[in-house]
């Protein structure tokens, strides 16, 4: 494989990160079937430029902890990150071999959305361990509240979590505050009681009449980090369902009830993991250009008007143009490379060269 990897931007594109990759596919030709050959050759090297982009966003480390998804989820969807292409060369080189050379424009912002979801955000977060309890509650008629084994409200958000990529749920015993056994503790309560008869709109009879039961579900969840006790999530809601059997009618408030509050459960776990996995993170810059130009980008980036999101910028080094800094930044080094697409830096032009969750090379031109 033959990989050559520069950066490109238009208006059209602005904020997005394009890589034009050229790369070359090879395949074999199976009964003089040239024609065919020739599609698989294209199609095998526009995998290589979906793996080349790949390669480019994360460490040999993370694809090898992470091999299933990254070569099934993502390298196998090839077509979707490749925004256009175009074929330089084809050339059968050998009686039995098809060889086909293609430059594509690959989308690394759409790659990195799916390199870095709740399964790698987890990993970069040290696999937080995941423990939910939950109790349900059932009113009777005088308001009397006893403890209900419905088991439905525990089930359904190790559901929402194993679904969501939260595939790292484990059921370990109980944990304190002060108990490092699990990291984040999500507890739930369901609340059901019955609700009152009602009559029907536009009738005279009542859903008791008619056979039918209503009942009411208080549903509350709530998510916090166990080590401080930093709340994640804080949900609440209240469901009314009818059904012609008392017990369904309950069973259908919870499931209702936890649909609802199924995504912002999900979104503030993940925000928790994004910020637990980039808090106070520093990344390595490595930047090539002239001295006048780099002190230009150490004064742009240390501004306090900065857009690019860098807190500070340490230099470490200067030799024979190339500057290392330590650049203590939020987010990753990726989110750092597209806000650079995005917003450009005033008097300067940057190339992207490589980068990695906590590493970035830039050319100043």
């Amino acid at each position: 494989m033959l990989v050559a990897v520069h950066s490109f931007s238009d208006e059209d594109e602005r904020g997005k990160v394009i890589k034009s990759i050229r790369t070359i596919g090879i395949a074999a030709v199976v009964d003089g079937d040239v024609s065919n050959a020739f599609e698989r050759a294209k199609k095998s090297a526009l995998r290589e430029a979906v793996e080349a982009g790949v390669g480019v966003l994360v460490s040999n480390k993370t694809r090898v902890l992470n091999h299933t998804i990254i070569e099934d989820d993502v390298i196998t969807r090839s077509l979707g990150y490749v925004r256009e292409y175009k074929v330089i060369d084809r050339q059968q080189i050998d009686k039995n071999t098809y060889e086909v050379t293609i430059e594509a424009a690959v989308d690394l912002e759409n790659i990195a959305t799916d390199l870095y979801s709740v399964h790698l955000m987890l990993e970069e977060a040290d696999n937080p361990r995941i423990q939910c309890r939950a109790i349900e509650y059932s009113l009777d008629q005088s308001g009397e509240r006893t403890i209900d084994k419905l088991g439905i409200l525990e089930l359904e958000i190790s559901k929402i979590l194993n679904q969501s990529g939260f595939d790292h749920y484990k059921d370990v015993t109980t944990p304190t505050m002060n108990n490092q056994q699990v990291d984040i503790l999500i507890e739930a309560t369901a609340t059901i009681g019955p609700s009152r008869d009602t009559h029907i709109p536009y009738g005279q009879r009542t859903l008791s009449q008619l056979g039918m039961f209503g009942a009411i579900a208080e549903i509350q969840v709530s998510a916090v980090w166990t080590g401080n006790g930093k709340k994640i999530v804080q949900l609440a809601t209240i469901v009314r369902e009818i059904d012609t059997i008392k017990h369904i009618a309950a069973c259908k408030s919870i499931l209702t009830g936890i649909n609802e509050l199924a995504a912002p459960l999900v979104e503030g776990l993940a925000k928790a993991l994004r910020e637990r996995a980039f808090e106070d993170r520093s990344i390595l810059m490595i930047v090539q250009g002239n001295y006048d130009q780099q002190q230009r980008l150490e004064q742009i980036l240390n501004s306090k008007n900065s857009t690019l999101g860098i807190r500070k910028l340490v230099p470490r080094s200067l030799d024979r143009g190339v500057a290392v800094y330590d650049a203590m930044i939020k987010t990753s080094a990726f989110q750092l490379m597209r806000a650079i697409s995005k917003n450009g830096v005033p008097g300067l032009t940057m190339e992207v060269l490589a980068v990695s969750t906590d590493r970035i090379n830039l050319k100043l031109n």
